[in-house]
Formats: C-alpha cells, structure tokens, sequence
C-alpha cells in the first residue's frame, strides 16, 4: 500500500537550503559561487530565490564546489517536487476512507461521467429522429460548416 509523502523539510527549496546549510556558514556570496562553479550569476540568484530548478549541470556544479556527491543535489529537487505535489493533492488522496492515487481516481470519475447507458441513446434517437450523435461522421453533409469565413457587418458608434 502506497504511503503518504512526508512534507516536512522537503517543504524548502532547495535555493533555501543552498543559501542557509551552505553559502552562509562557509561565508560564500552568490558570485563566488558561480566564479568558482562556472555558472551563471543570474542563475544562481533564481536557484537561490526559489525562481529556478536544480538541473544536473548544476548539480554536478555544486558537486564539484561543496565536494558532495550531485545526487545530493538533486534528491533536493526531488523530494522538493514531490512535496509541492502532495500539497497540491497530485500525488495520493483519501477518497471513501481509502488512499488512492489522486491519476487513478480521477480516470475512474471520467469513465463514469462518460458512461452512457444504452437506452440514452435510443430515447435521443427516437427524440431526434435517428439522428443520435455516435460520432463526427454521422452528422449530415447540409450540416457542415461554410468553406469562409463569415462576414459580421461592424456598427459604428455616433
């Protein structure tokens, strides 16, 4: 059974904990981190404010600069993705007292909205005159629409 996602620290960007766990203690600024990365300043600046994701250039990046292994880097993004999710409701919901996959539970919803019983169909045959909908193509040819476009006369205002 699929557990639900803890969202406790994995709640802070992984920019938050760049600046606060890293750049602050060894007394970094944003600029020497990308002098010493070879990344762009701007880039770190959006890493930093939570504007920018993690890629794994520039988790190789920082690897490199902190001598931490790049899958630190980007378990961070990771684990601040799936959070963001499980916030959102994307990941696993409580649906009749059970944990469902929020993806699975709503394509059960849409089978049932589009689930027509049969008699449907007949009664909007018979009310239609056999013309029940079935598809694009049972629609008569004197129905299709106008090879141009239509012309509206514009009003002026006095």
């Amino acid at each position: 059974m699929p557990s639900l996602i803890p969202i406790g620290p994995a709640a802070n960007t992984p920019g938050e904990i760049l600046r606060t766990e890293f750049l602050e203690p060894l007394g970094l600024s944003q600029n020497e981190l990308a002098t010493r990365s070879g990344l762009d300043r701007m880039r770190i600046s959006e890493i930093v404010r939570g504007r920018r994701r993690l890629t794994a250039e520039t988790a190789i990046a920082f690897a490199k600069v902190f001598e931490i292994e790049p899958q630190f880097w980007m378990n961070l993004q990771r684990d601040y993705d799936l959070a963001i999710e499980a916030k959102k409701g994307g990941a696993l919901v409580r649906a009749a007292g059970k944990l469902v996959d929020l993806r699975q539970a709503l394509a059960q919803a849409a089978a049932k909205v589009h689930r027509v019983p049969a008699i449907a169909h007949k009664r909007k045959a018979k009310a239609t005159g056999g013309l029940a909908r079935k598809g694009p193509s049972s629609f008569p040819e004197s129905w299709a629409k106008p090879a141009g476009p239509k012309r509206v006369a514009k009003r002026s205002r006095k």
